[in-house]
Order: structure tokens, then sequence, then C-alpha cells
């Protein structure tokens, strides 16, 4: 007995120093049997004291433990440093987080052992801060306008059917609400330009014609277009007309000029002028200041030799005559006979004819070659400075040509005593021509007006004019005879 005690003794004092020597181990390693407070953190990593794998005593994995932690178990712990982040800030600004810096342990064979490298643990602080939210630099709540397009809008041309286009940039309103842009209106912005033209205003005004007689009417011819409103004044007279193509006559009394004036509704004015000439190229007329007047000889000039050019009338008045005829006193019928030429005979019927050749008064025919080189009257007168009758027995027979053609040309006419026509008609004959007689009286001697032979000759040509005077019989009597150029 007393050797069992003894060996049980020394069983009990080995366990004792078994665990002594345990204890002093365990309490050299003060760092893996701290006490722990888990931290509160936001981070990838446990906090200090987090236990990452394993238990807390080592009778799982056969081994010895580490304090709380068992054998192999992971863990983190503060290690009192800090890991800064900087923060991104989309509207500027300076924002930083401080995250607590931790490393990690882990338990092996008892002891506690430094793995991996520090890391991001529970967030700490942060130090500044980000812009508040903007748009594109505008504040919150802000609001501006900007060019979004185009807007367009109907005009309609003055005084025109025409409508155009106008085109005006188109302003969006937009106010910033958390940072982004949120639209609210449209309105019209800036004018840009037209799409299409308004026709231009447009008068104009023309005669129908450059010159016109003295009393004939010509037309105004008007042509208006995208005007409210057109007249015409002229020195004559003076009117309204409408809008668009009109045509108005007016009568030449002298030369006219006409304005015609158009305007449109915002009050712009357009004018157009349109003058015509008054021609006096008739009898007794002058052109003088614009105006026709009555021409009067206020001297006369013999002309003496052909051909020759007749001046045209001026105000001075100056007249032109060439004698054709001397005075034949009555006395009976004889002498020469133009048998180209057939009358009713007053006389002795030869071989019992009653229509015969005439006798030639005076040495013959007269001839005169001329060109009017201007408007003038041409008659044929019984004395040189007046328009006085003439007296002729029986008849006269004037005819006028171009001085290029033959004599058979002659424009032929007749001015006598009705008994000087053929038997039973109203005419004699003459080259071959039957030429009806103007009557100035039934038989005898006739006395016939001043002959007015204006209108067989123009300006600017060149003409040959015959004369015969002629007795048909009987008796025979001739007065003076001129041709004047008036």
């Amino acid at each position: 007995m007393e050797f069992i005690k003894i060996h049980l003794w020394k069983i009990s004092s080995i366990c004792c120093i078994l665990v002594l020597l345990l204890a002093f181990q365990n309490c050299g390693n003060s760092k893996s049997f701290a006490a722990k407070s888990p931290a509160n953190q936001s981070g990838t990593n446990g906090g200090n004291g987090n236990l990452v794998g394993g238990t807390t005593d080592g009778s799982a994995n056969g081994g010895l433990s580490c304090g709380d932690y068992a054998l192999g178990a992971k863990w983190y712990e503060e290690t009192g440093g800090v890991i800064p982040q900087t923060q991104s800030c989309p509207n500027g600004g300076n924002l930083t987080y401080y995250y607590k810096e931790v490393e990690q342990f882990e338990c092996v064979n008892g002891e506690p052992q430094q793995v991996g490298s520090t890391s991001k643990g529970n967030f700490s602080r942060s130090v500044g801060a980000c812009n508040p939210d903007n748009c594109s630099g505008r504040p919150e709540g802000s609001t501006w306008s900007s060019v979004s397009g185009e807007i367009s809008k109907n005009k309609s041309c003055t005084d025109s059917a025409v409508v155009i286009q106008q085109v005006y940039q188109n302003m969006k309103t937009y106010k910033c609400v958390v940072g982004n842009p949120v639209y609210q209106t449209s309105a019209q912005g800036s004018y840009i330009g037209d799409v299409g033209t308004c026709p231009v205003p447009y008068v104009s005004a023309s005669f129908s014609s450059s010159q016109a007689a003295l009393g004939n009417t010509v037309n105004l011819v008007v042509n208006a277009l995208n005007v409210s409103t057109v007249s015409y004044t002229c020195n004559t007279v003076s009117g309204n007309l409408g809008v668009g193509s009109s045509t108005t006559a007016i009568t030449v009394s002298e030369d006219i000029s006409c304005t015609v004036k158009a305007m449109t509704s915002t009050g712009q004015s357009y004018t157009a002028v349109a003058q015509v000439g008054v021609d006096c190229d008739q009898a007794d007329q002058v052109y003088s200041g614009g105006k026709c007047q009555v021409f009067a000889c206020n001297s006369f000039v013999e002309l003496t030799t052909f051909p020759v050019k007749v001046p045209a009338r001026t105000s001075a008045g100056i007249c032109y005559y060439s004698k054709l005829f001397d005075a034949v006193a009555n006395r009976p019928s004889g002498g020469s006979q133009n048998n180209n030429i057939l009358s009713r005979t007053h006389g002795v019927k030869v071989n019992g004819a009653v229509n015969q050749a005439p006798f030639i008064l005076g040495p013959g025919p007269a001839s005169r070659q001329f060109t009017l080189l201007g408007s003038r009257a041409v008659k044929v007168s019984g004395n040189k400075s007046v328009l006085a009758p003439i007296r002729v027995d029986n008849y006269m027979l004037v005819g006028q040509r171009l001085s290029t053609e033959p004599e058979t040309t002659n424009g032929w006419k007749a001015y006598g005593t009705a008994d000087s026509t053929i038997l039973n008609q109203n005419y004699v004959q003459a080259y071959g021509k039957n030429v009806v007689l103007e009557t100035f009286g039934p038989a005898g001697t006739a006395t016939v007006n001043a002959l007015l032979l204006t209108q067989e000759f123009e300006p600017k040509f060149d003409y040959i004019l015959d004369i015969h005077a002629l007795d048909c019989g009987g008796s025979a009597e001739l007065s003076e005879l001129y041709l004047m150029f008036q």
C-alpha cells in the first residue's frame, strides 16, 4: 500500500509539473490570449478578433489552440492605422474616406501568426466633400434656354397672294433638377431667314405709238403688279387705274407726258413715265414748243429751179410758190389738142363725134418735181400770196407720181364743169384711165376753189406733179395758176 501511495504521488507530481509548463507557455504569448473587442467595420475583412476558420479550442483539431481561437483559425486585428480612399466627385470637390487598417492572423500549433498583408477594415471617418449636383456647371434649380432646331411661320407677301416661310430659332427652356436638365417650354428665338421670295412691286407704262397726229387718240398701256393703288397724271388729263394691266385712251392735243404712280399698302411708291409726241403734219399746222399752232405764211419765196427740196415749216412762217400758168383772157376756143385725153366737146363735132380731145390752155402741161423735207400744205391757187379761186374753161387734170415711175402711172384727178365729162358719164378719160370729174359748176367757166393736194404727197419722197388746163371748145379762159407750198 505504501508503494502504491508513493507511485500515485509521483504521478500527481508529474501532472502538476506538466500543467505548470503549459501555463508558463501560454503566459509567454500574451497577444494570442489578450481580451478582444470586435470592431464595427464595413470593409471586406473581419474586424479585430473576428474568427475566420477553426474552433476556439484545440479539441476539434486535436492540437493546441491560441486562446479563444482554435488551431488553424484565422482572424483580423486592428493595427491602429488607417487606409485612405479618395472618392470620385462628378461635379468637382475633394472627398476622402478613411478605413481602419487590419491585419490577419492564423493559429498555428498554439501560436498566432500573421498571414497576408494589411487591408481595409471598418469605416472610420470622411474628410472634405463633393460639390452638389449641377447641370454642366449650372446650379441646381437654375433655368436656361438653348437653340434646338427651327420654327417656321407663314408670311403673306404684301399686295400679293404669294405666301413664304419665315424661319426662326427654336429656343427650348430647361431646368436643372437633381443634376439633370429637364425640358420646360419652347419659344420663338432669333430670325434666321426666309424660305421663298416675295414678288417685287412693279410698274411700267408706255403709249401704243411714239407719235400721233393732232386730235388722234393713243392708248396709255400700264402694267402694275404687287401694289395696292395705281394712278396716272398727264399734262392734259389724270385719273385712277386698276392693279394689273390696263389701257386708257388719251387724245393727243400736244406733246404728252404721263407719270404713272403705284403705291403699296405699306406706303412704298413706284413710278413709270410714258411720252407721246404730237404730229402737226396737216394743213395749216406747225409744231412749236410741244404744241401744234396754226401756220401762217408771213412771207413768200418763189421757186424757179426744179427739181427742188422744199424746206419744212418753221415758226418763221416762210412759204414757197411756183407759177404754173399765165392767165388766158376769154377768147374763142382753138389751138393744140391733147390726144391722150378725151372729154365732151362744146364746139364743132368733128365727124359727128360728141367726145373729142380737148384744147390745151397755155403752152402745155405744167410739170414740177419736188421733195417735201417736212410737213407742208400743197395747194393750187389763183394767186401767189393768198388762196384765191381758180377760173378755168373747162377743167383741170391733175396727176402725181413718184419721180421713178412713168407718166402712165399717174394718179389722176379732174376738176371743172359738169358738161366736160364724156356724154352720159361722170368721168373724162386720161391716158386710157377713167377719171371721175369733181364738178364746180354745170357749164361754162368753172370757178374752182384753191385745190388742197397735201394728202397726195408724203415728206421725204421725190414726186412729179403734172397739171393740165383744158378747154372743151366754144370759148376758152384761164386765171393765173400757182403751186403753193404752205
